[in-house]
């Protein structure tokens, strides 16, 4: 859960509604530590949209680049209105993972491209791969 890894990365990031509801949830978290770094995060992501209309959300919004690095564009997408891929349609475990692996392999189908779910949780991680989607550690 660190704040910098948002701007860590050069590609274009895709989250979901349900990874702000996350994030939301970490607030109360009695780990201080965590709870401050989820209001960092949530506070960049906000400055970042802020002036931005929802379809300017859809299209994708330029994250700032640095003198030595070019990044991509963030996009802030539903996840609540897709329909459950099959491999996930039965899936246990939790309910957020599965919406956030199901965003996943849905914009994948939609760029025809890969996708990488970057997150700490191990589990999650193996869930996406099982079903095609990379997965990844957060790098810082």
């Amino acid at each position: 859960h660190d704040p910098k890894s948002l701007l860590a990365y050069r590609d274009d990031i895709y989250i979901c509604l349900t990874v702000l509801e996350e994030l939301d949830n970490l607030k109360e978290r009695l780990d201080k530590s965590v709870s401050q770094d989820a209001r960092l995060v949530i506070r960049m992501l906000e400055d970042i949209i802020n002036g931005h209309s929802s379809e300017e959300m859809e299209k994708g919004i330029q994250l700032p680049s640095t003198e030595t690095a070019k990044r991509g564009k963030l996009f802030i997408g539903i996840d609540t209105q897709i329909d459950f891929a099959k491999e996930l349609k039965h899936a246990i475990g939790s309910d957020a993972d599965n919406r956030i692996i199901n965003y996943a392999l849905h914009m994948q189908n939609e760029l025809q491209q890969n996708v990488t779910i970057v997150s700490r949780d191990i589990n999650m991680r193996l869930k996406a791969r099982t079903i095609g989607v990379d997965a990844e550690d957060v790098l810082v």
